[in-house]
């Protein structure tokens, strides 16, 4: 029996993509209507990609939205995709992933896939304190800078990857700002992708394995005072 992922009330989590690749399929391309009609009750808007320099048009996917534009599948010549800005925990995130994404691909017999990702996109907003970014009060990390240097720290961007159950977990942190400059956060991304000669039926398996390698990451990098803060229960 799989536990229950922990939902946070306040949670920084602001996208879950998982996004499957294999060789090209060109039937996807000729029944993309197909694709739609079935999906089309709970995802009825379509986006069709812009135009993209040096990029084959069937391999940009299109995209079936919800009303609200929060959860979306996305087909391509070679790639399927769900994402949601609307996560309910990973339970729910499985059943609706496997849901849209497994038809397809026994609809146009696909069984051999060369990627499979699962990627967490997190926001942590933050407060300066002493015109510095407060990093250690929100993960569990230190930035030595040399000796005798007091400036205070004005931006941050790091990339770290390392291998895992056979795929490669790779983490972005980086200090951005909001479009008016008025608010700050730490963009927390996850990215769990593995690569090889990979079996479509085991989707729910890949799901699992890059789930449960982002979430322990997750927990082992936020610190005990933002993880408070995440227990926090919004105001109704």
């Amino acid at each position: 029996m799989k536990s229950r992922d922990k939902v946070y009330p306040n949670a920084p989590l602001k996208e879950v993509v998982f996004e499957v690749r294999f060789p090209g399929e060109p039937a996807i391309e000729c029944h993309r209507d197909e694709i739609f009609e079935r999906v089309r009750k709970s995802l009825p808007k379509v986006f069709v990609p812009g135009s993209v320099s040096a990029k084959a048009p069937a391999l940009q996917p299109y995209q079936f939205k919800t009303d609200d534009e929060l959860r979306s599948l996305m087909v391509s010549l070679n790639s399927l995709g769900y994402s949601t800005k609307q996560y309910k925990g990973f339970e729910v995130f499985r059943m609706e992933t496997l849901q849209l994404l497994n038809p397809v691909l026994e609809k146009f017999k696909i069984r051999k896939l060369n990627r499979v990702g699962l990627r967490y996109i997190n926001l942590i907003p933050y407060m300066r304190q002493d015109e510095s970014i407060p990093v250690g009060q929100l993960l569990r990390m230190s930035i030595e800078v040399p000796a005798g240097n007091t400036m205070p720290m004005q931006h941050l961007a790091l990339q770290l990857s390392r291998q895992c159950n056979g795929g490669i977990i790779t983490t972005n942190i980086q200090s951005v700002r909001s479009l008016d400059e008025l608010r700050e956060a730490l963009l927390l991304d996850f990215d769990y992708g593995k690569t090889g000669d990979l079996d479509a039926r085991n989707l729910e398996r890949y799901l699992d394995e890059g789930h449960a390698h982002t979430k322990k990451l997750f927990e082992s990098i936020v610190t005990d005072v933002y993880r408070k803060v995440m227990e926090t229960k919004l105001l109704e």
